[in-house]
């Protein structure tokens, strides 16, 4: 049974991550070196995915079960620092000279953010998919649809948002705009790490990850004709 449900898991996370990466590239006609550089990235993505799930989930658990834990506290402590984890390790990879003010920059980025949404996702999926009485009622698989969507968006979000600032350099505020978006889903996200039934902390989730993705979009069919300018540069 258990082979069963780490197939799904697996399946369910890298399958969904994966395709989501193909239709934001879709259309696009990398250079072979280009090409490459985002399908590594994702694996590169995916095995930092293991380390940010495991440590979230033992800094979860850790206060959780901790006597006397106040959680909205603590976990309001805890967020920006899972927060760093999720940013921080994209721009310190795109920071170099290969990516810095070139067009691929834009997809790598997302290609890293979706590859760690595979591992959290498959992890997530087969614990809970593991677990007595999970499937029982409409709770836990509704939360865990709602967890898998919210994350793969706020994912692409994320790595949208990443990539264009290494693209197009600007100015600080950029920099926070990751952080502070993956900071209230991590807090929110959080509660649902606890207690599978808590489905509405996964619709807010996912209300967020749309509220992000559309700021993403409208930043970006602002640097449109820059980009095509870019990738015409770069890729001819």
């Amino acid at each position: 049974m258990a082979q069963f449900e780490l197939f799904a898991a697996f399946i369910i996370g890298f399958l969904s991550s994966y395709g989501l990466l193909l239709f934001t590239a879709r259309g696009k006609e990398f250079p072979p070196a280009v090409e490459r550089d985002v399908f590594l990235s994702f694996a590169i993505g995916a095995a930092l995915g293991v380390g940010t799930a495991v440590l979230r989930l033992a800094a979860v658990s850790s206060v959780a079960t901790g006597a006397g834990a106040n959680l909205s506290t603590t976990f309001l402590i805890l967020s920006p620092m899972l927060a760093t984890l999720d940013v921080m390790p994209i721009y310190l990879y795109l920071n170099r000279k290969p990516f810095s003010g070139r067009p691929q920059a834009f997809y790598v980025s997302i290609s890293m953010a979706l590859g760690v949404a595979a591992m959290e996702i498959t992890l997530k999926v087969f614990r809970n998919l593991s677990a007595e009485g999970f499937l029982s009622s409409y709770p836990g698989p509704l939360s865990l649809a709602l967890f898998v969507l919210s994350s793969l968006l706020i994912r692409a979000a994320l790595g949208g948002d990443v990539g264009l600032s290494i693209t197009f350099p600007s100015s600080a505020r950029a920099y926070v705009r990751p952080m502070l978006f993956m900071t209230i889903f991590n807090f929110l996200i959080a509660f649902y790490q606890v207690d599978w039934n808590l489905w509405p902390m996964t619709a807010i989730t996912l209300v967020l990850s749309l509220i992000y993705l559309q700021r993403i979009g409208v930043r970006l069919s602002k640097l449109r004709r820059k980009m095509r300018l870019l990738e015409k540069k770069h890729y001819a």
